[in-house]
């Protein structure tokens, strides 16, 4: 992975560039023109998994020709959608940088705005409609190489790509307003906001790149759909890992309903005193004694279990393929089994 995402970042980095100044030279005054710029830091970190999991399922399936624009329309989406998501969390850093609408907040503080976090969250939406605008721009570039039975196949992968994040997303937020969530909600917007998202359709797409037949797609969707089980529930646990370099308990502060948060608001043993953290801000003593209470309730043991059943059932999927697939599905599980972040 080292090897694509040296090369990835080198070509993202440049056409970011050049979008960014196509942008500005639209006639952006100063202060607008300030905020497109900050895009260009925003971007600079990532762990590119979508990308490399259109690009690791094309190789596998034979492809050969050049993908690059659908590879940087994939992460351009996901920059897209990272924004509007920091906007609707409101998070204030993202990879050690300001978020979008909050760098634009503090450029009109400065001014004496008094509207100035409005105007920092309306700036967000709008930086983000830019980028999906890129996206789409690159995507659209890519669709032209293609015959014409293949451009229709992969542009129906990645609508449905859009729809489904968009509705998990909105099912996110729609959940989060209370606290006694079904489980099968937390798991449909597990599915279709993370899973199927960062890997189900972009395995599908780099099938679809390579003129697979339905039975390959059929498997790359199934596979997808189990990494990505596998993914999420990594993420519920690392939101209180030390080890991310990312600030502590953010879903909890945040009210987000997770398979962690679930597991304790569902024994009654624990309910009460996980309530009194959930939901508002924490110190940093307050989120040393909510990470033991998930520890010592079984909350982390549980979704482990969940994310370590879900990575055995990916691997023996992958025992149903050829060698080369198999070599190049390990190494992608193996990359998602050992994030630390």
């Amino acid at each position: 992975m080292d090897t694509f995402i040296k090369e990835f970042n080198t070509r993202y980095s440049k056409e970011i560039e050049h979008l960014v100044t196509r942008a500005i030279e639209r006639g952006a005054n100063p202060s607008v023109s300030v905020q497109i710029n900050h895009l260009k830091k925003l971007s600079e970190e990532g762990k590119r998994f979508r990308p490399f999991a259109v690009y690791s399922a094309y190789e596998a399936c034979g492809g050969s020709e050049d993908i690059w624009d659908i590879l940087i329309a994939v992460e351009l989406l996901h920059f897209f959608a990272l924004i509007h998501d920091d906007v609707m969390d409101r998070g204030m850093m993202r990879h050690g940088v300001q978020t979008a609408h909050v760098f634009a907040e503090e450029k009109y503080m400065t001014l004496g705005d008094s509207d100035c976090e409005h105007r920092g969250y309306s700036q967000g939406i709008i930086l983000g409609n830019i980028v999906f605008s890129w996206s789409y721009e690159y995507f659209n570039r890519g669709l032209e190489k293609l015959s014409i039975d293949t451009k229709e196949k992969i542009r129906e992968y990645f609508l449905s790509l859009i729809e489904e994040v968009n509705v998990g997303q909105m099912i996110d937020v729609d959940i989060s307003c209370g606290t006694d969530t079904p489980l099968s909600d937390i798991l449909t917007k597990n599915r279709l906001k993370s899973g199927n998202y960062t890997f189900l359709w972009p395995l599908v797409i780099g099938g679809g790149l390579a003129s697979v037949q339905e039975e390959t797609i059929s498997w790359l969707k199934e596979f997808g759909s189990v990494l990505g089980e596998a993914f999420q529930a990594q993420d519920d646990i690392l939101d209180t890992s030390k080890e991310t370099g990312k600030a502590l308990c953010q879903d909890i502060e945040s009210g987000q309903q997770t398979l962690v948060t679930n597991y304790l608001l569902n024994h009654k043993e624990y309910k009460d005193t996980f309530l009194t953290y959930f939901k508002r801000s924490l110190t940093d003593k307050e989120k040393e004694e909510v990470i033991t209470v998930i520890q010592t309730s079984g909350a982390k043991e549980y979704v482990e279990t969940i994310a370590e059943n879900a990575f055995s059932e990916a691997r023996n999927l992958i025992e149903s393929r050829e060698e080369k697939e198999k070599k190049i599905f390990e190494t992608l599980c193996t990359i998602v089994q050992k994030r630390k972040k």
